[in-house]
């Protein structure tokens, strides 16, 4: 079993390459908990570039990294061996 990409996770088709360049960004929506802050789940859309052929996981890492380093997930949804 694969890990799904980007694409396959959102349900759709592939986009064309053409498509691709006219939408230079993409959003992820991240449900986050903080119970400091508040009792209740709240959804939050990042704005970021996103490749279909990239996992949902690499979503996450890019929003980590480069938007919010506040995120924290478990990393292990991804298999041993696809590891980086």
């Amino acid at each position: 079993m694969s890990t799904p990409t980007l694409g396959q996770a959102l349900g759709g088709p592939r986009r064309r390459r053409a498509d691709r360049r006219a939408h230079d960004h993409d959003h992820a929506a991240v449900r986050r908990f903080n119970p400091e802050v508040s009792a209740d789940a709240e959804w939050v859309d990042y704005q970021l570039p996103i490749d279909p052929k990239e996992r949902v996981l690499d979503a996450l890492h890019k929003v980590k990294w480069e938007i919010d380093g506040s995120l924290t997930f478990r990393r292990s949804c991804a298999p041993r061996h696809l590891r980086q």
